[in-house]
């Protein structure tokens, strides 16, 4: 900083240095008392075990790195430490506490000088390069010898294997097989799974040179085997119902084992009960055969599986559309006992269900729900089919009559809808309510376009069953299905729709119309008395 010796506010401070680290102006001391041990059975870097002691001032030294050197590598120095990069050596943090001895196992990917993984059976010399804070300030150590896999290379067993049964097919997809790997994957090839009749034994020589095995690679992890339905026991004979069996697991060496082999202890015991799948049958349909609103409108029909042997009933579940894709036979094999209708075994069904029956929900087959319908073929012995479903099915009910006798005529002199009457005799069906519309005579008009006229552009009638004819006076405000209102000088028809109650009868009806009508516009004169006919007509 230049200083003013007048005014220190024009004091001038300069640009900073590049950044140093402060050191000692030692060299850099190598590791003494190296040593290296097999530890493990990995059959990589994770068997070498690396112990020295670290040099008595760490303070110019930032971490260690371990080398690993074929002895057949005559060559390695220091100035060749140097120029390896970090995939040729592991690296080692310097230890700071007080014990000055360190020891590190290295991992499963440290490679040797020439980028090779360490392996069992390998001779090597290890060398420890001290790294100092300047590339040209570091030390390499004297090296220790050692050849991996001299000490530690038996095969072990794996763990007991467990044996359980999980089909019913009479062979050996039946049975799985699982076990815990064996301590020391590296020195074995794979394993080998032995079926063994329960009243035999299997030694380890008869296992070796026994050719009835299911092979099973290594995972690291444990293994869970499903056997092939071609498997054969130790005596080479099919595995079959009836039957009880052990397994044994033979883990088989390799090369860094020099080959030698072990044998787990048994399994328990396991028996292969009979077969007892049975078939599902065939062409399941379901049509619409009734109008009571109820099960017994459902007609389903299908062919019987091929084989009945095993076949105690057959039952019929009727399933909404929208939970048919997931409907399983494990589903089915919990739907209760008023849920499904029972058919006996015999012969090909073609029927209605019984009126009670309800959905696989419990809920009363109805109209106007979307099913589809599945028959489970019931086992003797438990093991149920489904069928494949039928098409879906909506039932509908019956459909209402159209009134009769439908007439409209002007009955008053307002010049608005008020002047309207109409009439019609009853409908028959279960209906809802009837709807007056009023139509243009120039539109075109059907069941379509009844069915889509909004709420406010029809007159609602409710049903009175004592009634052997509705009447109804419009009202003023009276809109056309247009959405209009009715307008003195204009020609329009009634229509009577029919509005089923969606559940017994489950179709709408769209009455005739009646005769044309024209609103006269309002008589506007006084003292003057008039009266229309029926058909608008002044009397």
């Amino acid at each position: 900083m230049a200083v003013d010796n007048n005014n220190y506010n024009n004091n001038i401070l300069s640009a900073p240095s590049n950044s140093i680290i402060l050191s000692s102006s030692y060299n850099v001391g190598a590791v003494t008392s190296l040593s290296v041990t097999d530890v493990n059975n990995y059959n990589d870097g994770r068997d070498l075990q690396v112990s020295f002691y670290r040099p008595s001032d760490q303070s110019n030294i930032s971490h260690y790195q371990v080398f690993v050197v074929k002895s057949s590598n005559s060559y390695f120095d220091l100035y060749r430490a140097n120029s390896l990069n970090s995939y040729y050596y592991t690296q080692i943090s310097k230890n700071s506490s007080s014990n000055s001895y360190m020891t590190q196992v290295l991992n499963s990917s440290s490679r040797d000088i020439d980028g090779d993984l360490i392996r069992s059976g390998v001779s090597y010399r290890v060398y420890v390069l001290s790294v100092g804070y300047s590339s040209n300030n570091n030390a390499l150590s004297d090296y220790a010898s050692i050849t991996l896999g001299n000490n530690n290379q038996n095969v072990n067993p794996v763990s007991t294997p467990s044996l359980t049964v999980i089909g019913n097919n009479g062979n050996g997809s039946d049975l799985r097989v699982s076990f815990s790997p064996a301590y020391g994957e590296s020195y074995i090839e794979h394993y080998r799974i032995f079926v063994v009749k329960s009243s035999k034994n299997l030694t380890l020589s008869q296992a070796y040179a026994n050719r009835y095995y299911t092979i099973a690679n290594k995972t690291g992890s444990t293994i869970t085997r499903d056997l092939a339905s071609t498997t054969l026991d130790s005596d080479g004979e099919p595995i079959q119902r009836g039957s009880s069996y052990r397994v044994y697991v033979l883990s088989l060496g390799n090369s860094y084992s020099n080959y030698t082999n072990a044998l787990s202890s048994a399994s328990a015991a396991v028996t292969i009960q009979g077969v007892t799948e049975v078939g599902a049958v065939a062409d399941v349909t379901a049509a619409d055969a009734g109008d009571n609103n109820n099960a017994s409108d459902l007609k389903v029909s299908f062919k019987k599986a091929a084989n009945e042997t095993n076949i105690r009933e057959y039952r019929i579940m009727v399933v909404k559309q929208a939970n048919a894709a997931n409907f399983k036979v494990a589903q089915a094999n919990n739907v209760g006992i008023n849920n499904y209708d029972s058919v006996p075994i015999g012969a090909d069904f073609s029927n209605v269900l019984r009126p009670g029956i309800n959905d696989v929900d419990g809920q009363p087959i109805k109209n106007m729900v979307d099913y589809q319908v599945f028959v489970l073929s019931v086992s003797n012995n438990g093991n149920n089919a489904l069928s494949a479903p039928s098409a879906p099915i909506k039932l509908t009910g019956t459909t209402v009559t159209v009134p009769s006798n439908v007439y409209a005529g002007i009955e008053s002199t307002n010049g608005n809808g008020s002047d309207v009457v109409v009439r019609f005799s009853p409908a028959t069906g279960s209906i809802n309510e009837y709807r007056i519309m009023v139509v243009p005579t120039n539109k075109k008009f059907g069941d379509s376009e009844a069915n889509n006229v909004p709420s406010g552009n029809y007159t609602v009638v409710h049903v009175d069953s004592s009634l052997n004819q509705y009447v109804r006076n419009l009202e003023a405000s009276t809109k056309d299905v247009n959405g209009a209102v009715i307008a003195a000088g204009q020609k329009y028809s009634v229509y009577i729709m029919v509005i089923a109650d969606g559940t017994v009868s489950t179709s709408n009806a769209l009455s005739d119309p009646s005769e044309m009508f024209r609103i006269p516009n309002p008589i506007q004169t006084t003292a003057l008395k008039a009266k229309l006919d029926a058909s608008g007509k002044l009397q």
